[in-house]
């Protein structure tokens, strides 16, 4: 026999790699085949409803892998600590270190891809109100650097740094009781 139904301990037994299936073309099976376990969805999406939270736990029940909050966040865990998490602004990643790319010998935040392309980190308001943010640009066709703020342009506003080390701006003021030399930093 494949399939046995224990009426005395109530539970309906599948032995390895018979399948439970649902639909006319059976579109979902359910089977073990002896090591792992698997749910096959062949047709259309797979959907999952309920009324509470989803969670995707452990078999011991010691430590959570995703949890899915209804009307909150989805969270992401590690070894059992949350490390990701949606919030209502956007996300929160959690960790001593949060590293995107380790795959040198430094870790580091990567912006963009392995192709080059132009990239920004935009600091203060959303939008485009130019008093109230700043922004820290790299243009990877010219292989320069700005820093700008209040509506600048980049590479002809605030700061821009270019390869091989040389700084432009084009409103570049002293410091402020005139001690330091523009250029070769003396005083």
């Amino acid at each position: 026999y494949n399939a046995q139904w224990d009426k005395s301990s109530a539970y309906f037994r599948l032995l390895d790699n018979a399948k439970l299936t649902v639909g006319t073309g059976d579109d979902i099976q359910i089977y073990h085949n002896g090591t792992d376990s698997y749910v096959d969805n062949s047709t259309g999406d797979m959907w999952y409803w309920t009324n509470g939270a989803m969670y995707l736990f452990n078999k011991w029940d010691t430590e959570y892998y995703i949890k899915c909050n209804p009307n909150t966040s989805v969270d992401l865990y590690y070894n059992g600590a949350k490390k990701f998490e949606t919030t209502s602004t956007g996300v929160k990643i959690t960790g001593t270190r949060t590293d995107i790319d380790t795959g040198g010998t430094e870790d580091c935040l990567r912006i963009g891809n392995t192709a080059g392309c132009d990239t920004a980190i935009r600091l203060g308001s959303i939008g485009t109100d130019p008093d109230t943010h700043a922004v820290i640009k790299y243009n990877k066709d010219e292989n320069w650097l700005s820093l700008l703020e209040s509506g600048e342009v980049h590479g002809a506003g605030g700061m821009k740094i270019e390869n091989g080390g040389n700084v432009r701006t084009d409103d570049l003021i002293p410091h402020s009781n005139n001690n330091y030399n523009i250029g070769d930093g003396t005083t």
